[in-house]
């Protein structure tokens, strides 16, 4: 067993199983089950690829090792995992007003200012994010504070808008705030084109809440627009549609850290261990399941 603790203070206890009946009984429970990717899948993607590549050169079957991907599986509604916030800075938006701004937002969201009042930013954050969380608890709602200000605002959706983020996305995406944020906020009321969004010299994304207000009271960004985390119910009713998550909508805490074990690449390489089938269709699945499955749609 390997035993060790990292730089924040969590502990790390890792260690080999290599009991064949142990192994199968995972195999047969997680058969069913639907892997939702959290993070890399980037990662995911690349290795299909590589299969396929491997496939055509090599031949497809189970004792193969590039048939298979490294992950890290956690419980979804564990209590140990937590969703953060990905909050949008932006560093420069040339001839800002606020006040035209808030009365653009209006034909979409109701919005209610705050002072910001106390000069502790810890404490500022903490009321921030409680008031945030307050609102949003009845839909979405967006928090904005820019440069140079007193006050802070929160843009609650109106009802009757949400037909105005588009017949081209999904109701179910239509509930989560970025979505809500990039279609509504960025795209119609500020005119950002859709390519800039993802953009990271133009809008830098921070998870936490009190570094992304500190960076706007001290100047160093001109305005941050404030979310609420996405709920564990929003992905799963997305990724239950085949579609994919708005980019930067989540970030899963803690990670684990990377490099703890690696996988030798070798396309001649074969695996002793089988896992066990739930059918009587033989090497068929591993063929022919994952390429069918329903392709993701972006929203």
């Amino acid at each position: 067993m390997v035993c060790f603790q990292d730089a924040s203070g969590y502990l790390y206890r890792m260690w080999q199983v290599t009991s064949k009946p142990v192994l199968e009984d995972v195999s047969l429970k997680l058969a069913s089950k639907s892997i939702i990717i959290a993070d890399g899948h980037h990662r995911y993607e690349t290795a299909r690829n590589y299969r396929n590549l491997m496939r055509a050169r090599f031949g497809a079957g189970p004792s193969r090792s590039y048939e298979y991907a490294m992950m890290y599986l956690t419980n979804i509604t564990g209590k140990g995992l937590t969703i953060l916030p990905m909050h949008r800075l932006y560093r420069s938006y040339p001839d800002f007003n606020v006040n035209a701004f808030l009365a653009s937002a209006r034909t979409h969201f109701s919005v209610h200012s705050f002072s910001l009042g106390s000069h502790n930013r810890g404490r500022l954050a903490d009321g921030v994010s409680a008031r945030l969380y307050e609102y949003g608890r009845r839909g979405t709602c967006i928090g904005l504070c820019h440069t140079g200000s007193k006050h802070y605002h929160l843009l609650c959706l109106k009802p009757e808008a949400v037909s105005a983020i588009g017949d081209d996305v999904h109701p179910s995406l239509k509930k989560v705030d970025v979505l809500v944020l990039s279609r509504l906020i960025f795209q119609r009321i500020l005119g950002i084109r859709r390519e800039d969004l993802d953009d990271e010299t133009i809008i830098h994304f921070e998870s936490n809440t009190c570094h992304a207000l500190s960076s706007v009271l001290s100047g160093e960004s001109q305005m941050v627009f404030l979310v609420n985390p996405t709920k564990i119910e929003q992905i799963l009713e997305v990724t239950g549609n085949a579609l994919l998550m708005p980019r930067k909508s989540t970030y899963f805490y803690p990670k684990i850290i990377s490099g703890l074990l690696f996988n030798k690449i070798d396309p001649r390489e074969t695996l002793l261990y089988q896992a066990p089938s739930l059918d009587d269709r033989g090497d068929e699945r591993w063929s022919s399941s994952h390429d069918k499955a329903k392709k993701p749609r972006k929203p």
